[in-house]
């Protein structure tokens, strides 16, 4: 059923990127649907490959945009190691820590990618001005995340706190 789940919101996630990216932009910046769905899975399932999962998501937004196919894939990979080993130090459960690990992330992958994309001469624009949009996307894509994050946290209340009810009994 998780499978289909995955599958299900990527090809979401990839419409949006895709076809209805300029209904979202404020000017040249627009969110990252897939990036944000890859960072919810990531902060969301608790499970060991959670960051492959991430790394599908790249791929799969490798092969909706123009340019290096790897990138993507490998930069999600590597950000999903990251925040699973993060995951079991901090608490990241509370929707607005969450957004800011969001923004974190996109930025990061955004900043990557459009490195990427100027040391393969595949981007225009110069690389600080690259770098404002990364950013700008993150901060996009993480307040589109906040609501996101707030309805899985209220899905999610009453099995926690059956949790802490147990736990002292």
């Amino acid at each position: 059923m998780r499978i289909v789940l995955f599958i299900t919101l990527v090809y979401l996630a990839g419409v949006l990127e895709t076809t209805m990216a300029p209904l979202w932009a404020i000017g040249p910046i627009s969110p990252d649907w897939l990036g944000l769905l890859a960072s919810v899975w990531l902060l969301v399932d608790n499970r060991l490959f959670a960051p492959c999962w991430a790394g599908a998501i790249g791929l799969s937004g490798d092969l909706c945009s123009s340019g290096c196919v790897v990138a993507g894939m490998t930069i999600w990979l590597l950000t999903g190691a990251v925040v699973s080993r993060l995951k079991n130090k901090l608490p990241l459960d509370h929707p607005v820590v969450q957004a800011v690990v969001t923004f974190c992330l996109i930025s990061v992958v955004s900043i990557w990618l459009r490195a990427v994309g100027w040391s393969t001469g595949e981007m225009e624009l110069g690389l600080s001005l690259g770098l404002v949009r990364a950013v700008g996307v993150g901060v996009y894509t993480a307040g589109m995340s906040l609501p996101v994050f707030m309805i899985i946290a209220w899905f999610r209340e009453p099995s926690l706190r059956r949790a802490a009810v147990l736990e002292h009994l």
